[in-house]
C-alpha cells in the first residue's frame, strides 16, 4: 500500500475510534467534545485526501502541498483545541468558574448583592478592608440581618487597625508600591462599619451571627469573599492595590479550590481576635460638634 493510502488508512480508523469512544466518556463533558473534534478532524482529512486521488491529484504537486499544509495546520489547531479543552476541564474540575484580571472588574454591583442577599448558610470576609461594602451600607446592614433571620452567619476578618503600640502588619502592607495613602483609613472605615452592624443585628435578636475579628502579626496574601458555596479569591500583588489584583470565583463546596480558599480563611479565623476597646475607640469617626450657627461642620 503507498504510504499516503496507509497515513489515509490510519487517519480514517483514528477518527472513527475517538467517534466511537466519545459516548462513552460522558455525554457533554469536556473530555467528549474534544474525542468528537478531534475524530471529525482525522476523518476529514482522510476523506480530503481520498477525493483528491480519485481526481487525479499527486502528493507532491503545488496544489497538493498548499493542502497537505492546510491538514497540517488543521492538525495543529485540532492539537490545540484538545489541549485547551483538557486544561478547561482541570479548571472546571477544581472549581473555577470564571477569573478576571481586575477584581474591580469582576462582577456587577447587582451580583455581588445577590451573592450576599441569597446566602441562607454562611458570609465569610477577609481582607484588608472589604471597602466595596461599606459604599453600599444600607443594603448590606439589611441584606445582613435579613440572612441573620434565617440562620445565616457572617465573619468578617480585617487587619488590625494601627495604633502604633499594636502589632498591625497594616503598615507593612501600606507601605508597599502603588499601594496609596488611604490603606488604613479604608481598613478604619471598614472596621467602624463591620462593627456598627454587629451591634445593628445584635439588637434585632441575633448576637451570635455577626463577628468581626482583627489579625495581629500575620500577612493575607489573600482577599476571601465566600458566600454558601461560592467564593471569590483575590490573590494580593505587591505591587497594585487590591482593586487591580486579578479574581478567581469558584463554585461547589466539594471542589479543591473552594476547600484551599475556605481553609486558609478558617486557619486565620483562628489566629484572630475581637477589637479591643481601645481600638473601637480609635476607629470611631470623631463626635461632631455643632459649630455658633446651629449647623455640623
Amino acid at each position: 500500500m503507498p504510504r499516503t493510502g496507509l497515513a489515509r488508512t490510519v487517519f480514517a480508523l483514528l477518527g472513527l475510534c475517538c467517534l466511537l469512544i466519545a459516548p462513552r466518556t460522558g455525554d457533554g463533558s469536556l473530555s467528549n467534545q474534544t474525542l468528537i473534534n478531534v475524530g471529525v478532524v482525522l476523518l476529514s482529512t482522510s476523506v480530503l485526501t481520498l477525493l483528491w486521488d480519485l481526481v487525479g491529484g499527486e502528493p507532491l504537486t503545488p496544489g497538493m502541498q498548499n493542502i497537505a499544509r492546510d491538514v497540517a495546520s488543521i492538525q495543529q489547531r485540532a492539537t490545540e483545541l484538545s489541549q485547551l479543552l483538557t486544561t478547561a476541564e482541570a479548571l472546571r474540575h477544581a472549581g473555577l468558574v470564571r477569573a478576571s484580571e481586575r477584581n474591580v472588574s469582576h462582577g456587577t454591583p447587582d451580583e455581588w448583592r445577590n451573592l450576599l442577599a441569597s446566602a441562607s448558610r454562611e458570609v465569610a470576609l477577609s481582607g484588608v478592608a472589604q471597602h466595596n461594602w461599606v459604599k453600599d451600607r444600607e443594603y448590606f446592614q439589611d441584606s445582613v440581618i435579613a440572612g441573620a433571620a434565617r440562620g445565616c452567619h457572617y465573619r468578617i476578618m480585617l487587619y488590625a487597625p494601627v495604633t502604633g503600640s499594636g502589632n498591625s502588619l497594616l503598615e507593612l502592607v501600606q507601605s508597599e508600591p502603588h499601594k496609596g495613602g488611604s490603606t488604613s483609613a479604608h481598613n478604619m472605615e471598614s472596621l467602624w462599619f463591620f462593627h456598627n452592624v454587629a451591634e445593628e443585628v445584635t439588637r434585632a435578636g441575633h448576637p451570635d451571627a455577626f463577628q468581626v475579628r482583627v489579625l495581629d502579626g500575620v500577612i493575607q496574601y489573600v482577599m476571601v469573599s465566600l458566600f454558601d458555596q461560592t467564593v471569590i479569591a483575590t490573590p494580593y500583588l505587591y505591587h497594585a492595590p487590591a482593586e487591580s489584583c486579578p479574581a478567581l470565583e469558584i463554585k461547589g463546596d466539594s471542589r479543591p479550590l473552594f476547600k484551599v480558599y475556605a481553609k486558609e480563611f478558617d486557619v486565620l479565623w483562628d489566629e484572630a481576635r475581637p477589637l479591643a476597646n481601645d481600638e473601637i475607640a480609635l476607629i470611631a469617626p470623631p463626635a461632631r460638634t455643632p459649630s455658633r450657627n446651629g449647623l455640623h461642620p
